[in-house]
């Protein structure tokens, strides 16, 4: 394969950069690859595209990244986002050039609970440093959100997915997206104990097994959406007064 790639490549005037080109494999026997006698180097991950690439742990480690590239961009802000600007335009420099990086490739995540609530806490811990609010401050999140006007990260990223998989729905079935979405493997079983998170696991578990047959009309899926995300907003929102509100008495 990696041959025939080199030869296509060559014929359009491109070369392959062995230095940058990796092997990874689950099949801890591989043994040496070789393209035209150069060594091909094998790793346990890679970054492609700004997205990290892994067998074992790949979301945990793709979210600590995102977290870490979020809060560079932010602090990199530090003099607007810190600054005597309005709050309006500081929200939108917020939203334009940090939650684009804490973001980045939201679509094809499955993520766990766990690791959705550590998306949000970053964001809720941004939001209090534009405000200088602490949290000895007791100031409810809910009023942290209107006074920004927010949408919640945990939201905008099952949003994203939803839509990336109305448009996966709707492609060609010959791309790879479309075949890896619906491919089941025809050999063996699950090893015991609870399964990964699979991307696909949040869409059946909100819209039901036949996701797929809503989504091939946009109009529908756009509605199902739409729904949902109405739904997830008030998820995990605690009323002000209530036994479990931070401004309770």
């Amino acid at each position: 394969m990696a041959e025939d790639l080199i030869k296509a490549s060559s014929e359009m005037g491109l070369s392959i950069n062995f230095s940058k080109t990796k092997v990874m494999s689950n099949i801890s026997a591989l043994g040496e690859v070789k393209i035209n006698e150069e060594k091909i180097e094998q790793v346990t991950e890679y970054r492609y595209l700004g997205q990290v690439i892994s067998f074992e742990n790949k979301m945990e480690k793709e979210i600590k990244v995102r977290r870490a590239n979020a809060w560079k961009a932010f602090w990199a802000q530090k003099y607007l986002l810190k600054s005597k600007l309005g709050l309006k335009t500081k929200i939108r420099i917020f939203q334009s050039t940090v939650l684009p990086v804490l973001m980045y490739g939201a679509q094809t995540w499955a993520l766990t609970a766990k690791q959705l609530k550590k998306l949000q806490v970053t964001q809720n811990s941004m939001l209090r440093s534009i405000l200088v609010v602490r949290l000895s401050d007791k100031i409810n999140l809910t009023e942290i959100y209107e006074k920004t006007n927010t949408k919640k990260v945990r939201v905008t990223a099952r949003v994203l997915k939803f839509k990336y998989a109305g448009h996966i729905v709707r492609d060609r079935k010959d791309k790879w997206n479309v075949i890896l979405t619906s491919w089941m493997p025809h050999w063996g079983k699950r090893s015991r104990g609870r399964p990964c998170t699979r991307w696909s696991d949040k869409l059946k578990r909100s819209i039901g097994p036949d996701w797929t047959f809503k989504a091939t009309t946009r109009s529908t899926w756009k509605g199902l959406v739409v729904a949902h995300a109405q739904k997830w907003a008030v998820e995990g929102v605690v009323p002000r007064g209530s036994p479990h509100s931070p401004n309770a008495h």
